[in-house]
């Protein structure tokens, strides 16, 4: 058995919170995901979802999210920004 210490430094957790702060942090990344493209973050969540289903092929279902989502307004916005160093301005969905 590993302390939270332990396990944040080996990149097993992202954060450790004090006890009753969960959900102030929860929403705080809840909030950081929130500002990401919106597409991405639909193909995200079904990719992982995949992962549950024996019968999906996990890297087939990843690779076929990002072709998708080369061609879409939101990638293209992505790409732009970067490039441009700036904030994306994404639509909503």
């Amino acid at each position: 058995m590993i302390d939270a210490s332990a396990a944040l430094q080996l990149g097993l957790i992202n954060h450790i919170v004090e006890p009753g702060d969960e959900l102030a942090k929860a929403k705080e990344l809840i909030h950081k995901i929130s500002q990401k493209g919106p597409l991405a973050i639909q193909k995200i969540i079904s990719t992982v979802n995949a992962y549950e289903d024996p019968d999906t092929n996990g890297f087939e279902t990843e690779i076929r999210a990002f072709c998708d989502l080369t061609g879409t307004s939101d990638f293209k916005e992505g790409s732009a920004a970067f490039l441009e160093k700036r904030q994306p301005h994404f639509r909503s969905v």
